[in-house]
């Protein structure tokens, strides 16, 4: 096993990060930093993060569950993190003080 690891790290090492990459990402920060406030912007990364981690934490709970029943372990997580991410949004939204914006 870490003979795999060995040849991988050896692999990459020669690799090179293409040029274009780091000035497309440097674009795409400051088209988010010019045109979207930062409030907006922390709210949704909040909102798709945390989304992200309650699918996993679902998943884990479906797989691994002895004590549960299948429903709760399927319905428990969205239901708890939902209303988290709605406490925590509306948190941030008053703190930062901006105005929801329409698409």
């Amino acid at each position: 096993m870490a003979f795999l690891y060995q040849l991988t790290f050896m692999e990459l090492q020669n690799k090179r990060i293409p040029l274009k990459n780091g000035i497309i990402g440097i674009f795409v920060y400051l088209f988010l930093w010019v045109f979207e406030p930062f409030g907006l912007y922390t709210c949704h990364h909040l909102i798709r993060m945390s989304g992200a981690y309650t699918a996993t934490f679902t998943a884990f709970c479906v797989v691994n569950n002895p004590y549960f029943p299948d429903l709760i372990a399927w319905f428990a997580p969205g239901l708890l993190a939902s209303i988290l991410i709605t406490r925590t949004v509306l948190h941030y939204k008053k703190k930062f003080k901006f105005a929801e914006v329409n698409n």
